[in-house]
């Protein structure tokens, strides 16, 4: 009765265990499968915003600031010192102007190109963030995945153990069964039937006997027999 009850106690125990294992490879199992989906995807949002922030500094912009300056077309009067002199200064102040311009663009025009470089270095960043995120996504996932295979080996021992423990107290159960049996007489028509008279005689015991010698060889194919198959 003792080892009855041990049996039944150790196999509650193990029920429970597998239930918490099944639950955690199924954890795992979802884990490594947002790992698999995600991996791809990672920084791709901010990839693509990098890109296009560069390629549309990259692209020439049709500004007036960008047009060639032209001199207004004047009419030929006579070059007198006057008219002489007054055209050196407008032409000082149109070259200047232009000077000037010119001068404003080349300032932009490095503004640009300090702005691209600074995108260029922004996107060297977010490559080496990448690919330091894929390295520990493929750390965490070998982990996950060494933890699935180890659970899934101690689940596959336990469904062993458990198994044989299931065995154990079903042999011990029938034992028990027919040992109760010998004090009865069996029937030799298939299925069994067991029974027990009012009275004994000296013929009801015989069968009494013989009931014994075969729940004995009952017991002996019960010990020997593998239920595990």
């Amino acid at each position: 009765m003792t080892d009855h009850v041990t049996l039944q106690n150790e196999i509650r125990s193990l029920v429970q265990e597998r239930k918490s294992l099944n639950l955690l490879l199924k954890r795992l199992s979802n884990q490594m499968s947002n790992f698999n989906e995600g991996d791809s995807n990672v920084l791709l949002s901010s990839k693509v915003l990098t890109q296009s922030s560069i390629e549309s500094r990259r692209k020439p912009k049709d500004s007036e600031d960008f047009k060639d300056y032209e001199p207004e077309k004047r009419p030929r009067v006579e070059e007198d010192s006057e008219t002489v002199h007054r055209h050196k200064r407008l032409m000082k102040v149109g070259l200047f102007g232009y000077l000037q311009k010119a001068k404003d663009a080349l300032v932009k025009e490095k503004d640009d190109e300090s702005a691209v470089k600074h995108l260029e270095k922004e996107k060297l960043i977010d490559n080496k963030l990448e690919e330091r995120q894929k390295k520990q996504f493929s750390i965490l996932a070998k982990d996950i995945e060494e933890q699935y295979n180890t659970s899934k080996q101690k689940l596959e021992a336990l469904e062993l153990n458990l198994s044989e423990k299931q065995t154990q107290l079903m042999r011990i159960k029938l034992k028990d069964h027919y040992e109760n049996m010998k004090n009865f007489i069996a029937t030799s028509t298939q299925p069994t039937i067991f029974w027990v008279p009012y009275r004994f005689n000296d013929h009801l015991e015989s069968l009494r006997a013989s009931t014994r010698s075969f729940v004995s060889k009952k017991i002996e194919i019960i010990d020997s027999t593998d239920y595990s198959s």
